[in-house]
């Protein structure tokens, strides 16, 4: 069975190097006959606020809806983001708040602290793009964003293994840079293909 692989771009711009990152990933995973799914964060029109937390649940837009669906789907998935300010752009952390909702991602216990990971089976991959050299982000914040994503949501979860790509400096980075960073892309997908594909 061939892989089935949910791809999204976490970039709240229509043209990013996020953007060309997914296209090339996309293209390895299809050298290898695997599926492909792919969400857009500039095309999903949702409200971005939880305002009633867990408390009260607000009715999911179609958009959210088709996220969930995708993510369900598939046995891997690749998130491709910016980091802004040490994390990921605002509209997609309001993405992830919204949607991966209790009963959904996860199920508290009710007797103790932890909690159902309801996404098993799945692994997860993440291309992260920055202005900030990756020894320098390591050494003076011991790189929060290479976390967040991989601890904090997908492994909450379930989604595990996850592998993490960072992509830097991009306010240096000529036209030869960007390619080989394409070609790496391109490498990752099939490989994840190949991987899921045997799973």
């Amino acid at each position: 069975m061939s892989a089935k692989i949910f791809t999204w771009v976490g970039h709240p711009a229509s043209d990013s190097l996020s953007h060309a990152l997914i296209a090339a990933y996309e293209k390895g995973v299809e050298s290898q006959n695997g599926q492909v799914r792919r969400l857009r964060l500039d095309q999903m029109d949702f409200k971005m606020n939880l305002s009633e937390g867990y408390n009260q649940r607000m009715e999911l837009e179609a958009d959210l809806l088709a996220w969930q669906k995708a993510l369900t789907w598939c046995t891997h998935t690749c998130w491709a983001y910016p980091m802004w300010w040490g994390s990921m752009p605002a509209k997609m952390k309001g993405a992830i708040d919204r949607a991966l909702l209790p009963g959904f991602g996860f199920s508290y216990h009710e007797t103790d602290p932890f909690w159902d990971r309801l996404l098993k089976g799945r692994s997860g991959e993440v291309m992260i793009t920055a202005d900030t050299p990756d020894w320098f982000d390591r050494l003076t914040s011991a790189s929060p964003v290479r976390k967040q994503v991989k601890k904090k949501v997908m492994e909450f979860v379930g989604i595990k293994p996850v592998r993490t790509h960072y992509f830097a400096a991009t306010r240096y980075a000529d036209e030869k840079k960007i390619e080989g960073w394409k070609a790496r892309a391109f490498k990752a997908g099939a490989r994840a293909a190949r991987r899921t594909d045997r799973s």
